[in-house]
């Protein structure tokens, strides 16, 4: 019964948000067929659309910057999924402390970003054939304005998934979003989406990054992949 309104639900988001971006904004989605053709599941792996010029850095009472309302990231990219491709996000665990977002999350099937929970769920859902989208950039691009040049933070989640889940296919994807507003509804005035080509760690790195002691280097895994498959895309 969980699995049916879990997968309802998300046909319904994905159906609901297709409709909603092709109708009411402008949004360009290029290379779709390197993935909606696919049924064999795999990590979906996307920037974040970073707060641009002119947003304002709303801080609360202690003066920290707050993080923006939404993020509409995922849902340009999972509006353009086939309704057979399931999904399972990766969320920050911080979410999971509000009892109401838990129950919502674990409901719709969601993977806490733990050290261990992380890599089980995640090779519980590809052996299924579905799909882990990943944002190795974690919340940094919706908290912080990054200036030019200067360097986004990406964390090893993505090299850990990659390392330990028997080189699973990769879906690169880019996203910038035009005059996005800091509003609890999605604004912006335009879109792009770019779907890269599907690759496998080591048939195109060949072999994993190691530290000076011979451990595996999971952050330059998740660098490698968002430098040279995902930013090139943009």
């Amino acid at each position: 019964m969980k699995n049916i309104i879990s997968n309802k639900t998300y046909d319904f988001i994905s159906g609901f948000y297709n409709f909603i971006f092709d109708n009411y904004y402008d949004v360009k989605v290029e290379g779709l067929e390197n993935i909606i053709h696919d049924t064999n599941g795999g990590i979906i792996v996307s920037n974040h659309d970073n707060p641009q010029d002119g947003w304002e850095q709303k801080k609360d009472k202690r003066g920290n910057i707050k993080r923006h309302n939404h993020s509409i990231d995922q849902l340009l990219i999972v509006a353009y999924l086939n309704p057979g491709q399931r999904y399972h996000a990766i969320v920050n665990c911080a979410a999971y402390k509000n009892i109401f977002k838990k129950v919502s999350l674990n409901l719709l099937q969601q993977i806490p970003a733990t050290k261990y929970g992380l890599i089980d769920y995640s090779e519980k859902y590809l052996n299924k054939n579905e799909y882990i989208l990943i944002f190795p950039e974690g919340l940094s691009g919706q908290k912080f304005k990054m200036g030019h040049g200067e360097k986004i933070k990406i964390y090893s989640g993505l090299g850990r998934l990659v390392s330990n889940l028997d080189n699973p296919k990769i879906f690169p994807v880019n996203i910038k979003v035009n005059d996005k507003k800091n509003t609890l509804w999605p604004r912006f005035s335009s879109a792009e989406v770019k779907f890269g080509e599907p690759f496998h760690y080591l048939d195109d790195f060949k072999e994993f990054p190691t530290k000076k002691k011979g451990n595996i280097d999971y952050s330059q895994i998740s660098k490698n992949i968002m430098n040279e498959r995902v930013y090139p895309l943009g």
